[in-house]
């Protein structure tokens, strides 16, 4: 985060809109064949950015985070904390 609280992906979607971001991570981490939990992540550090996210890779859905958690039960873990 930076000193006002936002993180870089907070700052790259308010600067250069959703869309061209959001191809930007794609061509890193393919849409249609993802390789980790992309959405835990995003649940967890920029969660307002979840229906962007979650619309675009949908089969990380059913991915495990580290800690063998599907994403309902990192959201339920995050939301404690």
């Amino acid at each position: 985060m930076d000193r006002d609280g936002q993180t870089a992906c907070e700052r790259a979607f308010k600067k250069y809109g959703n869309d061209k971001i959001m191809a930007a991570i794609g061509v890193s981490i393919p849409f249609d064949d993802p390789k980790l939990p992309i959405l835990h992540h995003v649940a967890k550090h920029v969660p307002q950015y979840m229906r962007d996210f979650g619309s675009r890779y949908p089969s990380a859905t059913y991915f495990r985070d580290s800690q063998g958690r599907t994403l309902p039960q990192a959201k339920l873990d995050i939301a404690s904390s």
